[in-house]
């Protein structure tokens, strides 16, 4: 069998394009969460107010979303997101199997055993 010379680091490739797909994803959305708050009011107050928004506003947006948006990126860029990912997807787990009900699990043939959930 012949050894395809452009595929043997095929594998290894396409783990690095997945986490930088990740990565770039991550501030990407990042970058959403943080701005378009600030772009959804001033075209509040600009359409549909009709009036100019108050200074207090950009204000609250300076002293949250910037600090927010400035500490985001370097996590992006460190190996800390690695950490934080999974930090947040374990806790995702949690409250979604908390929520979920559980349900017995099924026999080969299918069917589960739902004694404890039929009613006679």
């Amino acid at each position: 069998k012949a050894i395809n010379p452009h595929a043997a680091g095929q594998e290894g490739q396409d783990s690095t394009t997945a986490t930088l797909t990740l990565r770039v994803a991550l501030m990407i959305g990042s970058q959403l969460i943080c701005w378009i708050p600030l772009i959804l009011t001033v075209l509040y107050f600009q359409y549909i107010a009709k009036k100019p928004a108050s200074p207090m506003v950009f204000e609250m947006f300076a002293l949250v979303v910037i600090p927010l948006n400035s500490f985001l990126n370097p996590v992006f860029y460190s190996e800390l997101y690695k950490k934080v990912v999974q930090a947040v997807w374990l806790k995702w787990r949690l409250i979604v199997d908390f929520v979920t009900p559980t349900r017995p699990p099924k026999d080969e043939s299918g069917i589960g055993d739902n004694q404890a959930y039929e009613t006679e």
